[in-house]
């Protein structure tokens, strides 16, 4: 399993590297978007898909089509192995057992 963390600031990074950190910071609907993308590790492994197909139909009425690269990455490095960075169901977001709230940790 992998870091819900790492995995939202994968996205983050390559939105930068793509040239839309500025209409990410100033478009509304297009954050809101590249939020949701984020946040499809946090969705049932069933309803990811449909989810991302969403979020395509939604990201193609955008003016200029600023998410296509971005939704083209999604695809080709994280839709190969959704089980990697899917977290939902688990209690704790992280692999790293020295970032987890003390919910995680083990009871005395």
């Amino acid at each position: 399993m992998g870091c819900f963390f790492h995995f939202s600031q994968s996205i983050y990074r390559q939105i930068q590297a793509l040239g839309l950190q500025q209409k990410y910071l100033a478009d509304e609907n297009l954050r809101l978007l590249c939020r949701k993308v984020m946040a499809l590790a946090l969705m049932p492994l069933d309803k990811v898909t449909s989810a991302l197909d969403d979020i395509r139909n939604a990201a193609d009425s955008l003016p200029g089509s600023p998410m296509t690269e971005l939704l083209k990455y999604f695809d080709d490095t994280w839709m190969v192995n959704i089980g990697l960075w899917n977290v939902s169901g688990f209690d704790s977001r992280t692999n790293n057992t020295c970032e987890g709230s003390e919910y995680d940790l083990p009871k005395r």
